[in-house]
């Protein structure tokens, strides 16, 4: 075997292990009422509705789904929105009846020219779960960190790694 056969063997191998190990970039999506900034391991899957946005960490074995409602309230009306919003967020939770659902800290709060609806839940599957929304004069905006670990502590860290990238404008 000549040196060239061998140098030529060794660029194919490296080639088909670095074309077949997993690829991890930084999440950047830029969208015109949010951005969403995750470095590690997050990484961004399709999804067919073209206002939500859905990434995953291995690392921390959770998923984050950003969504978006265009629509337009009355300022008078935010709180009343805000407090529909969580409701319809409660019962999303509960559609699943074989899925046991404990939801805690359970909020609507005025913040700024909007209204913030917040709570965080575990299930029966494992699962812990943090969201937050946001009510403004011209969108509602969701924010959903699930974690598969019932670690409180683990969860709380994985939420607050990919919600300090999250950024939105306001209204």
């Amino acid at each position: 075997m000549h040196a060239t056969d061998t140098t030529v063997r060794f660029a194919l191998l490296m080639t088909f292990i670095l074309a077949s190990a997993p690829t991890f970039a930084d999440v950047d999506i830029n969208h015109k009422e949010f951005l969403l900034k995750l470095a590690g391991d997050w990484v961004q899957r399709k999804t067919d509705d073209k206002d939500q946005f859905v990434v995953r960490s291995a690392k921390n074995n959770s998923q984050v789904t950003v969504s978006i409602l265009m629509a337009r309230f009355p300022s008078a009306k935010l709180k009343e929105v805000a407090q529909k919003f969580l409701q319809s967020r409660e019962r999303a939770e509960h559609i699943d009846a074989s899925r046991k659902v404990e939801l805690v800290n359970k909020r609507v709060e005025p913040e700024r020219e909007m209204y913030k609806v917040s709570y965080s839940g575990t299930d029966n599957r494992g699962r812990q779960f943090r969201f937050v929304g946001y009510v403004t004069t011209v969108k509602v905006l969701s924010f959903y960190c699930e974690t598969l670990d019932r670690d409180a502590l683990f969860g709380q860290n994985a939420f607050d790694e990919a919600f300090k990238g999250f950024k939105f404008y306001v209204p």
